[in-house]
């Protein structure tokens, strides 16, 4: 739940960081999900106590695999409705990847450490976690510096990118 919870936060703070490009209420649809999230953790405990571990777990991880596909689809929705390929990249280096990255690999976790009867999902090992964080925040960094570069390209001479 709480992987779900900062997924929904954080797509909503990317969509407010790209506002030009997304429709006004779409954040704020993403705020009220993690809220809803932030209620379920609240009233979670005394309703699903009499469900089987197992089924609270499914129902973590589908509200977890939701809040990834939501950010999957503000991806999707740069690319193809708003045609910027660019910025489509740079939330997927942020946020896509790593969004599902982080949900298979604590299901994974979670799932191969239980005693029950689970579907097996493949273990990540933690070393190539490490490694796509750094190749992640390593792409990001070289968007930064390409968007840099774009803008100082396009800027006439002698004026400021910055004014």
């Amino acid at each position: 739940m709480l992987i779900g919870i900062d997924t929904f936060l954080g797509a909503g703070i990317i969509t407010i960081l790209f506002d030009k490009h997304f429709p006004s209420p779409f954040p704020y649809i993403l705020e009220v999900a993690a809220f809803i999230g932030f209620g379920e953790l609240v009233i979670g405990p005394s309703y699903l106590s009499g469900f089987s571990t197992t089924l609270q777990f499914y129902y973590s991880f589908a509200y977890s695999m939701i809040a990834a596909t939501a950010v999957l689809a503000a991806n999707l929705y740069l690319l193809f409705a708003r045609n910027r390929s660019f910025e489509s990249g740079l939330v997927a280096a942020i946020a896509t990847v790593p969004s599902y990255l982080a949900n298979l690999f604590f299901a994974s976790a979670y799932v191969n450490g239980m005693a029950l009867e689970l579907p097996v999902f493949p273990i990540v090992p933690i070393g190539t976690v490490y490694a796509l964080v750094f190749a992640s925040g390593s792409l990001l960094l070289a968007i930064m510096v390409g968007i840099t570069l774009q803008t100082r390209q396009r800027a006439p001479a002698g004026k400021s990118t910055l004014d």
